[in-house]
């Protein structure tokens, strides 16, 4: 035995140390970044690919601490992992430690090598936060469905693992609805809603079903497809990432996703005039907030595009993580050509809606100023030579209808947003 001291020189007492083990001489050779009289506290020399990897241990040689020494080392350790803001982080145990005869902790981010990973995963220890993703939150996992009975039993049978599964059934012709609750799903059929069987509805009146279904009854609504082009197991990712956020968006381009070249090329054409990276991703997660500031309409696909512009206009936080999507085996219910042509009206007009004087006041301006240029020249040419310019005529007066025609509709839609923002606030009352 010798007496002990602190990387500083100040005697902390007489303790049992060795000479041969590396535990008993840390705090004299590297500074603590905490020490008492019973513990201190390390960063790790080898870091293994972890951004914060630290050691507490006891300054004591034992392989048994007393019970003093044991809950100062857990509340030291607890308190540093904790002030690095990690959005977990693990305490391992020290079976696999190269020196387990001096009693030592690990701490550790969730990064690391591959190696040190694998080893991580085989190692007992305790993860932090212990609480799950979203601590007591009712979770709905909401699938529209039109003739999907390929696969919408594997899909349920997966996403109920995180949350209560509702699929909308669009007025399917096969077996996609006895599949679908015969796997665990509540199962909300079209001629369940509106009492008769006509139908499909469309994408969007689907998605409108759920968001009514789940803003009274949950706090959180999770939507993906059912024709398996979303992985339900990938679901942890988007409740994980709502916790920053008040919608999330699950990306293909962030994935590893092998998208078709033709679709491909036009969602990216969209996301640069929509300003996300994947608008057309059904694949989404929202909050209570989202549930109650997000009102759908479209009954078409373009309702993808909509909720984005009613988020945005709407101020909500909006996140994107990566996922993947697969392509193989599926079918789309719409045309690429008609699909396309829906989105693009979509999207013209939820911009029109958005900013109406910027995208319809600066054409009106334009075609009265064309139209006052054209009608000076007509009269111009008129009193001048008695010649009667036609086409200058004809431009003049196509213009003056142009600028009254975007005139009128501008005041429309800024009668419509007012009147609906006026009844937005008397329902939030």
């Amino acid at each position: 035995m010798k007496r002990g001291r602190s990387s500083c020189g100040r005697e902390v007492g007489d303790y049992p140390v060795s000479d041969d083990c590396p535990f008993c001489t840390i705090p004299e050779r590297e500074d603590p970044l905490y020490e008492d009289d019973l513990i201190y506290l390390v960063s790790t020399l080898d870091m293994k690919g972890h951004t914060v990897r630290v050691t507490v241990a006891t300054r004591r040689h034992t392989t048994e601490p007393t019970f003093e020494e044991s809950m100062r080392a857990y509340a030291v350790i607890y308190d540093y992992m904790n002030s690095q803001r990690l959005d977990e982080w693990y305490i391992v145990d020290s079976t696999f430690g190269r020196w387990p005869d001096h009693w030592h902790r690990v701490a550790c981010d969730g990064l690391g090598t591959p190696e040190e990973l694998e080893q991580l995963r085989a190692t007992p220890k305790v993860r932090f936060p212990i609480t799950p993703e979203i601590p007591d939150l009712r979770v709905m996992i909401g699938i529209p469905a039109y003739n999907e009975e390929e696969h919408i039993a594997d899909v349920v049978s997966v996403a109920k693992e995180f949350g209560d599964v509702v699929v909308y059934n669009d007025a399917s012709t096969d077996d996609t609805e006895l599949l679908a609750s015969s796997a665990g799903a509540k199962v909300w059929s079209v001629t369940n809603t509106l009492g008769h069987g006509r139908g499909p509805h469309g994408y969007g009146f689907g998605l409108k079903m759920l968001f009514d279904r789940a803003r009274f009854n949950y706090d959180v609504l999770v939507t993906l497809d059912g024709d398996g082009q979303h992985n339900p197991e990938e679901i942890p990712k988007l409740l994980k990432a709502l916790k920053k956020a008040d919608m999330v968006i699950g990306n293909r381009f962030l994935g590893q996703s092998d998208v078709p070249f033709h679709r491909g090329f036009f969602i990216k054409g969209l996301n640069r005039v929509v300003g996300v990276g994947d608008s057309q991703s059904g694949f989404r997660a929202y909050n209570k907030k989202a549930l109650f500031k997000l009102k759908v309409t479209d009954t078409s696909f373009g309702v993808s595009l909509e909720i984005l512009r009613r988020a945005i206009d709407a101020g909500l936080e909006v996140v994107e993580v990566p996922v993947t999507i697969t392509y193989e085996d599926t079918t789309h219910s719409q045309s690429p050509v008609a699909q396309g042509a829906n989105l693009i009206e979509t999207l013209f007009w939820g911009t029109v809606w958005s900013r109406p004087l910027t995208i319809l006041g600066i054409p009106a301006v334009i075609s009265f100023l064309l139209s006052m240029l054209f009608g000076a020249w007509t009269i111009y040419y008129y009193a001048r030579s008695q010649d009667f310019v036609f086409s200058y005529a004809l431009i003049s007066i196509g213009g003056l209808l142009l600028w009254a025609m975007l005139c009128i509709t501008t005041l429309f839609i800024m009668v419509q947003r007012r009147v609906l923002k006026e009844m937005e606030v008397a329902q939030e009352w």
